[in-house]
Order: structure tokens, then sequence, then C-alpha cells
């Protein structure tokens, strides 16, 4: 990786601060494509000097990605949305955005694309998020077929948007939401949370030998948690006891019809339909472990992030 340059689409994410300061610490140039450059300058002490750079990119835009990507060695899309709204929807980011940097990669013959989509992906899905992607991995082999794809499920980690999400919730709900259809199948639905560095770790894997090109890789942890589990391990972690009480599918997507429109979503319709789905890997799929990464007990994680929450409870009876 030493001395190639590495371009990143939405590297100033969640996954991305992660993956920088690895690639940074391997050698590597690294460009940071964002809408706004300035919101990712955070990132530049990670490297050295000169070594992290940025530049305005507009994904939806076929010429403003092709300009992007033709002085790479590799690309790495990262780049994904749980909104369905405006110009930056599931269509534009999951579907057209992949098509633009695929078609860029192989204009130019850049060494190696990495498009990071989800476990989950099936053009039949009930849920366009899923829908969505699975048709963005077709447009990248289509137009670029030694592109390899990674599938992760829930991933955690400091910043991440759902233990954290839940936690928060936590802090002021009396009761815990346990979403489900009927009461023998509240809080079933499986998941197999992996930590954002092993998610990165596999991504930099993937890059260095050709043996990975074309492969599509399913990204999960070492452990499978019903919701209603990972929900406990929450409310553990962060010193909260709370009442879990059954919501139905029915009234979640009820509430969602009228959350999903204030400036910050707690949930939407479409996410209704993603919690009905299990988000694990195949029995028959390429994994971490195939990557040469072993994966990161949620465990040995979450506890340290989530104690925040006990210390804001203790600072208030100070």
């Amino acid at each position: 990786m030493n001395n190639d340059v590495v371009t990143i689409f939405g590297g100033s994410g969640f996954i991305g601060r992660h993956l920088v300061r690895s690639l940074a610490s391997k050698g590597a140039l690294i460009r940071i494509a964002v809408r706004n450059p300035n919101k990712a300058k955070f990132l530049q002490p990670l490297g050295d000097v000169g070594q992290i750079t940025f530049v305005k990119s507009n994904i939806i835009d076929r010429e403003s990605v092709s300009q992007i990507v033709k002085d790479s060695d590799h690309v790495i899309n990262l780049v994904g949305t749980f909104s369905n709204k405006g110009k930056e929807n599931f269509d534009s980011i999951h579907v057209q955005s992949p098509r633009n940097i695929s078609l860029a990669c192989k204009t130019y013959g850049i060494k190696s694309l990495i498009h990071v989509s989800s476990i989950g992906v099936d053009q039949k899905s009930p849920s366009q998020y899923f829908k969505s992607k699975a048709y963005g991995e077709e447009e990248v082999i289509k137009n670029f077929p030694e592109a390899i794809i990674h599938r992760p499920s829930l991933i955690f980690g400091p910043q991440d948007k759902f233990f954290n999400l839940f936690a928060s919730i936590a802090q002021y709900s009396p009761f815990m939401p346990i979403f489900g259809e009927t009461f023998f199948s509240y809080g079933k639905t499986l998941y197999q949370p992996v930590y954002v560095q092993d998610v990165g770790n596999g991504i930099i894997n993937s890059l260095k030998e050709n043996r990975f090109r074309g492969k599509i890789f399913e990204i999960g942890g070492p452990s499978i948690y019903t919701f209603q589990e990972i929900i406990e391990l929450v409310l553990k972690y962060s010193g909260k006891k709370r009442f879990l009480i059954p919501f139905p599918f029915a009234y979640a997507k009820i509430l969602a019809t009228f959350t999903e429109f204030l400036p910050i979503n707690l949930i939407t319709r479409d996410q209704v339909k993603q919690l009905k789905l299990d988000n694990i890997i195949g029995s028959k799929s390429l994994t971490l472990r195939d990557l040469g990464v072993t994966p990161t007990p949620l465990e040995s994680i979450v506890p340290s992030y989530l104690d925040k929450f006990k210390r804001d409870k203790r600072e208030r009876r100070v």
C-alpha cells in the first residue's frame, strides 16, 4: 500500500474514519471524496503532512466522479443512506453512484475497486434499502467484474448509531420497544454485529491480494444475537433497568409515518421492514476469516463506550 493512491468516497463517515487511520499507518496516499471537504478535515491529523487530501465530490454526477477517480490506484465506495428523501435517495446513492464509480474505474483501469454494501441485499426484498443496494451491486459487477464487494451486518463501535441510539433512548424512556409481528416473534430478528475496525481491516486486506478480486464477502462478528438480546446488552452496559415492551410492526409503521419526515429520523417505514429481516452471514459465504481477520466479540468493545451513560448518571448525583 506504500505510496498507492487510495480514493475513498464517503471517507468521513463511521467506517471511513477507522479505515483512513489504518491506511495512513500503511503509507497510502489517501484522497477523501466528500460533499463538503471542510467537514472532513478532522481526519487530517491521522496521517503525515500531505498524506491525506480532500476533494469535493458529487457522486451523482458522472463527470465529477470520473475526474476524481482517474488518478487513483484503488477506489473504495463507502457511501450509503437510510433516507429516501430528496435528491440523495436510495436510487441516486445506492444505484446511480455505484454505476458512476464503477464506470470510471473501468475507464481508467483502476487496480481495485471495493464496494461496501450490506448483508440482506435482494432485488426482491420488501425493503427499498436492501433492494436498491442489490441493484447497486449489479451495476458494480456489470461495469467492473473484478470489484470486491463487502456486505457488513450491523456495525458497532464508539460512534455507531445503533447501540448509542438505544442507550440514549434508555436514558429517558421507562421502557424499551421490542419489535415483532406476533407474541412469539417479538425481538426474534437475528443480527451478527461486527466491529467497525474489523470491517476496515477486512477492506485493507482485500486490497492486498489478487485472489480476492471479483469476490463477495459477508462481514459479521463471531456471535449471533436476537434483537431482544441486543437491547438487553445495551441496558446492561449502560447501567439501566427498563421494561421490555412488545411493539408490533404495525404500530412501528404508524409511528414511522410521522417521524420519518422530521429533521432527525428516529425510524422510517423502510427501516420497519428491515427490522423484520434477519441480518446474518450465509452458511456458504466468504467471511472476515477468509480475509485473515479474526472477528472481535461485541462484549469486549461495546461496554467501553456505553459506560459514558453510566457516568452521566453518576455526575447527576454529585
